[in-house]
């Protein structure tokens, strides 16, 4: 359909956390404390972070459908989100499955839209 929106996330040494947060495969895998010393066979730095690293949504509306898909990349390439289902639309998910998945994740986190992000971040431990 046609394109309704680009949007750019995050910047340099943000888009680790912000990739791992945002349940993007290969980004959000974890490692046992007892096997640390081999986290580079889950996580490869070098296909996450690399130079001019980025994070793209990109958004089509269907008017036939009346819904938005989104497409998501990490560093120009389509990337799944885990423990999301695309229903077989290949890196594409439909908007409002996202937005689900984000605000159960978020309130899993005990944050919820409205809240004061910078006083949250001042908090974590």
């Amino acid at each position: 359909g046609k394109l309704a929106a680009k949007l750019r996330f995050a910047h340099a040494e943000t888009i680790a956390p912000f990739a791992a947060l945002l349940d993007i495969e290969s980004a959000c895998e974890t490692i046992s404390p007892d096997k640390i010393q081999e986290f580079n066979k889950v996580w490869k730095c070098e296909e996450i972070i690399p130079m001019s690293a980025n994070i793209q949504w990109i958004f089509f509306y269907s008017k036939s459908k009346n819904e938005y898909l989104v497409n998501i990349l990490l560093n120009e390439k389509q990337v799944a989100i885990h423990g999301l289902d695309n229903s077989g639309t290949i890196c594409y998910y439909k908007w409002n499955d996202l937005k689900k998945h984000y605000l159960q994740k978020l309130g899993q986190l005990n944050i919820h839209p409205g809240d004061d992000m910078h006083a949250y971040l001042m908090n974590v431990r």
